[in-house]
């Protein structure tokens, strides 16, 4: 990680790309244009910006673009950033976890991390390349969500109950601490959703606050590094047999109970109906192929009680959902709606009492 954080696409060079691409060995032909424009995509606290290169020799085989993501210098996104190490988390994902990934991860050319001005940047491959992207609506296929459990379950098993793998990662606190710890956070969003929740969904809430600290118990001691905000916006789908399914925006990542992600995935973005009709399949193949990269000692109940406890947990996700600042706070509301019905159908209410 340096020290010269770009703030601006207006600053990056020809020049500086061409030895980027160098040091990668992509070519050795210099970049000799470059044209900046932002990405059509959704990101609550980044800038994202594509690069458009040209080459000196037209004809070679290298990138003809890449990704550069930089920070929102708006004081709320940056105290958001700041307060959840969120940027140093992706900088340090890139640039130190990444590199020993046995599965595809999108490419990082570069990176920089500056704690002092709370800026970064990160030179990304193009995902957009050679593959297509999900959306909330109408979602991602059946055969889109078995292909996330697949990847989501080789990644997290290279890590499992590996902390000593995972470095500066492990010592970060998760982002969910600091808005859960005190109330406060649920307090505000009461505020926000008192005339869309039901005295019943207020109880649960408070209920699920109230054991916090039992859930966290609850769960096995299986830990790894989990995505932290796996929904179907951050899956890149490949189009060809070349290619590879790809997941990005690891600002929130964090070692953790690996069902939590898939828990956010199952119970948060995708439409109920597909939950119940395909949930338990999805987690079935989650933990055959945890069993299947080399992962022992972690039975089918034990995955299945995980799952169940972090379905109850992201009761409280919209807690956290609230203190980024750019996200559309009608959207945290259905969130929350979607975490009730995930909670039914995981018979919350059982989980609370057994605590």
């Amino acid at each position: 990680m340096g020290s010269s954080c770009f703030e601006s696409a207006r600053e990056v060079t020809p020049e500086w790309l061409t030895s980027v691409v160098r040091r990668a060995g992509l070519t050795e032909s210099a970049v000799a244009a470059v044209s900046r424009r932002p990405v059509n995509q959704l990101s609550t606290s980044c800038a994202l910006m594509r690069l458009a290169l040209t080459y000196a020799d037209e004809n070679v085989p290298a990138p003809s673009s890449l990704v550069l993501k930089l920070p929102l210098f708006d004081e709320p996104t940056a105290a958001f950033a700041r307060d959840g190490r969120h940027y140093v988390r992706e900088v340090v994902f890139y640039s130190s976890v990444a590199p020993r990934s046995c599965i595809a991860l999108p490419r990082c050319y570069d990176s920089c991390f500056d704690e002092a001005g709370d800026r970064f940047h990160l030179l990304l491959e193009d995902c957009f390349h050679g593959h297509s992207t999900c959306g909330f609506e109408p979602g991602p296929s059946i055969a889109v969500l078995f292909q996330a459990v697949v990847w989501l379950a080789a990644f997290q098993a290279q890590w499992w109950n590996r902390p000593d793998l995972i470095g500066p990662l492990a010592q970060l606190p998760t982002p969910w601490a600091g808005p859960i710890s005190d109330g406060e956070g649920l307090r505000q969003f009461f505020d926000l959703a008192r005339d869309h929740m039901s005295d019943r969904e207020r109880r649960v809430c408070t209920l699920v606050f109230e054991h916090w600290s039992s859930l966290q118990d609850r769960s096995s001691k299986e830990l790894t590094l989990r995505h932290g905000d796996f929904h179907p916006l951050n899956m890149f789908v490949p189009m060809t047999p070349h290619d590879h399914f790809l997941v990005v925006d690891w600002q929130f990542c964090e070692v953790g109970n690996g069902t939590a992600d898939l828990a956010d995935l199952l119970g948060l973005y995708i439409h109920p109906q597909d939950r119940r009709e395909w949930g338990d399949q999805l987690l079935r193949r989650y933990w055959e192929e945890l069993i299947a990269n080399g992962v022992d000692d972690y039975d089918w109940e034990a995955c299945q009680n995980d799952y169940r406890v972090e379905t109850v947990k992201n009761v409280l996700a919209p807690v956290f959902l609230l203190t980024i600042p750019r996200l559309p706070r009608s959207g945290i509301v259905f969130r929350f709606k979607q975490a009730i019905l995930a909670f039914d159908d995981a018979h919350g209410e059982e989980v609370l009492r057994s605590l």
